[in-house]
């Protein structure tokens, strides 16, 4: 039950931390990357996806601002979510299938998500966050693609 608790605190306050927080920093105009990200595994009726770019160790990990957060409404159930005007960089996304539109990460009663989540790399983890190494990714073109496979704990 401890580590439900504690997993729990470890993952709300990571993904729905920074989903909460909005855009901060300059505009970047025409010379920012674009990230097109495909996400796997979402039921392409209803819910919405919910990702947070960051791009450091310290917003990956702790309930720090992430540099962008977006919002897509599910519809065919291999969904893309695109992050605009994203400088070169060093970063790591954190996305969950909000099945309910409630705008969290629901668990169970000992802590343990009860909807789908990933993070890039398809990094996974049993007892919270995977490491930051292991998500990061480089920002160093005009285009990156990823895909992320959302899943249950």
């Amino acid at each position: 039950m401890i580590i439900g608790t504690i997993l729990r605190g470890i993952i709300l306050t990571a993904l729905v931390g920074s989903l909460a927080l909005v855009f901060f920093g300059e505009a970047h105009g025409a010379t920012g990357s674009v990230i097109k990200l495909k996400v796997d595994g979402v039921n392409p009726t209803r819910g919405t996806l919910r990702a947070a770019l960051v791009n450091s160790k310290e917003a990956y990990t702790e309930d720090g601002q992430a540099v962008m957060v977006q919002s897509v409404p599910v519809r065919q159930g291999q969904e893309e979510v695109v992050f605009q005007n994203v400088p070169f960089g060093t970063y790591a996304i954190k996305v969950f299938y909000d099945e309910n539109d409630n705008s969290e990460l629901d668990t169970n009663f000992i802590g343990i998500p009860t909807e789908k989540y990933g993070f890039s790399n398809n990094a996974r983890s049993k007892l919270g966050l995977p490491d930051f190494e292991k998500v990061k990714f480089q920002v160093n073109a005009p285009e990156v693609k990823l895909d992320i496979a959302v899943e249950h704990y």
